[in-house]
């Protein structure tokens, strides 16, 4: 698309959605083809009862290049217009967690300032919040319903700013102005304060656990030892400091993302502004007295890896979640364990003692002597006792760690006596996809790699295996509390966000992995959910088709047009449609010839 032949600038506090109503009024256009002409293909559909999407979280249904390049402004600008920054300091990727993180913030009607309004026609992006409901510059409360008609108006039906939908009267009209208390004044003046300050771009991040940890540090009075007493006495109901703790530690049964209100409530009890708060640096020492769990039975044990720095220190083995396990023999195993550092596992057996459940530490002592002969990986294989890919793994563990002198080896097959060179970006990539609870059989498919040994040396990097062990806690502590309720609880609200159902959304959502999910039976359910979604999406492309098809005729009724120009229009593959919706495609045949024939 080309650059807009009028172009206006966003003010500084205007809100995305203001801006793109004048922009679209000084070039001649509605809202809503503006809205298509730089919305995420094929992500969204462009419509009024989303609008208020766009002022939330615009990533989702606009592209910020394509409005930056269609006005000539900077994409930060698009952004500053938006909820984007808030977000974006709080680390919230998904969609849940950013409508959880700000839900019930963004107002679906109009609040205004006539004053402001009179003088200029724009919507500020402040009065879009819920919790915003006073002028500071003129000291009148907002107001939020046309003077002349009395009613309420409700965002979705905005055509032109400055101007009631229902009655067409001026909003900057109104001359009714109801002035504030000082008290309320100065309250709603720290609260727009801290969301001024939340609105700015930065590169300060924080995840929810950060956030936890900072609000318990400044309720415990910046003492350097969490003190819950002192904490639940100066703010916290034993409810709310039980699930700060939870989210502090990274413990909550169901991961879910924090209330922006838990912020703000927390910067005005503290007198603390938003910059303060997120560069506040917490002590390790509070950070560890937060996290330290009460005396388990874990601590009885150490790390049995010769080369690994836990080697025999004891309070460093963490719960990898499985309590209990039969084995084939019939022999138990119980209290699974892991160490963080070198990745090894371990479960405590029916003697009491600690066993590896892994093989490196076999590998270790039997292939250490065995590396440096000219041995092929079949003679390797029988000599250790172990699987040719239990090599191989092992290879690839030890090649990672400097151990074994492994590089030096001249006669493994090809296989092992290529270097691989370690790429930053990919391994962050491994590290990220793990966090995002995605299977490692799915990494080991992807087309990047150049050998399974490359995949191997990427899967058993010190870094990569400490991501695995801290997603197989996390997975443990979900996942046996997921119910099947919970996965209908998730689909309803994926459904409602318009958010793409799949085994491996869901999955990711709840922390669990997919054999969870058809455990407890609820892959049939995504099947059902997966199928209405279906359904509702192909209606509701048809209906955006029919849309557009109106506008092309009426653009073209004094000529004779083609098929061709119709789908080019449309932007669609005529024989993609006719196999979607052949119904659709039929009405358009119809229609091309009867306008056609009329010409």
């Amino acid at each position: 698309m080309e650059p807009l032949t009028i172009r206006v600038r966003p003010y500084p506090d205007e809100a995305i959605s203001s801006f793109m109503f004048r922009l679209a009024e000084a070039n001649g256009i509605s809202m809503l083809s503006l809205w298509k002409l730089v919305r995420e293909k094929r992500k969204h559909y462009a419509q009024r009862a989303d609008i208020t999407i766009i002022d939330f979280a615009p990533v989702n249904v606009i592209n910020a290049e394509k409005l930056a390049y269609a006005a000539m402004i900077g994409v930060e600008t698009v952004f500053q217009g938006s909820l984007y920054y808030v977000l974006n300091k709080f680390s919230l990727g998904e969609r849940l967690e950013r409508a959880r993180f700000l839900s019930g913030v963004i107002r679906d009607y109009v609040a205004y300032c006539p004053i402001c309004l009179n003088e200029h026609h724009y919507y500020k992006l402040l009065w879009r919040l819920n919790e915003i409901d006073i002028c500071l510059k003129h000291k009148i409360r907002l107001s939020k319903n046309c003077h002349a008609c009395n009613q309420i108006i409700e965002y979705k039906d905005v055509s032109i700013l400055d101007e009631c939908p229902y009655c067409h009267e001026k909003l900057s009209a109104a001359r009714d102005f109801k002035h504030v208390l000082k008290n309320e004044y100065l309250f709603q003046k720290d609260l727009q304060d801290a969301w001024i300050q939340l609105l700015k771009p930065g590169v300060l991040k924080l995840k929810s656990s950060e956030v936890a940890t900072r609000i318990l540090y400044l309720a415990n009075q910046k003492n350097h030892i969490l003190d819950k007493v002192l904490v639940k006495n100066s703010i916290l109901s034993k409810n709310s400091l039980s699930t700060i703790l939870q989210q502090a530690r990274g413990s909550l049964s169901n991961d879910r993302a924090f209330h922006i209100s838990l912020v703000l409530n927390s910067l005005k009890m503290f007198n603390m502004n938003v910059n303060d708060f997120l560069s506040m640096e917490v002590p390790v020492l509070f950070v560890d007295s937060v996290r330290q769990p009460l005396e388990e039975k874990r601590h009885q044990y150490s790390c049995l890896a010769p080369w690994c720095i836990n080697f025999g220190k004891t309070r460093v083995l963490v719960k990898t979640g499985t309590s209990f396990k039969r084995k084939v023999n019939g022999e138990t195993l119980h209290y699974y364990l892991s160490c963080p550092e070198c990745g090894c596992e371990y479960a405590v057996n029916q003697d009491g003692r600690l066993e590896e459940r892994t093989y490196f530490i076999r590998g270790y002592y039997y292939l250490k002597g065995l590396f440096n002969n000219e041995y092929d990986l079949n003679v390797l294989a029988e000599k250790s006792g172990l699987s040719k890919d239990r090599v191989r793994r092992c290879y690839a563990y030890f090649r990672t760690r400097g151990l074994l002198s492994v590089d030096s080896h001249k006669s493994l097959e090809g296989w092992a006596n290529k270097k691989i060179q370690i790429e930053e970006d990919l391994l962050n990539k491994v590290i990220i996809t793990i966090k995002d609870c995605i299977n490692l059989n799915i990494v080991k498919r992807w087309r990047l790699w150049e050998s399974y040994d490359q995949f191997l040396t990427y899967r058993f990097h010190p870094k990569v295996v400490r991501a695995i062990i801290q997603q197989k806690r996390v997975l443990t502590k979900r996942g046996s509390k997921v119910t099947l309720e919970d996965v209908r609880q998730l689909l309803e609200e994926l459904s409602e966000a318009n958010i793409e159902i799949s085994i491996d959304k869901v999955a990711q959502s709840l922390k669990v992995c997919s054999e969870t999910l058809r455990s407890i039976n609820g892959n049939s359910l995504i099947a059902e959910y997966k199928e209405i979604q279906r359904r509702k999406t192909l209606i509701d492309r048809a209906e955006d088709l029919c849309r557009l098809a109106d506008s092309f005729f009426l653009l073209n009724q004094n000529k004779r047009i083609t098929s061709t120009e119709l789908y080019k229009y449309l932007g669609v593959s005529r024989p993609i449609l006719w196999r979607t919706n052949s119904e659709i495609t039929n009405q358009f045949i119809k229609r091309l010839r009867e306008h056609n024939r009329m010409i």
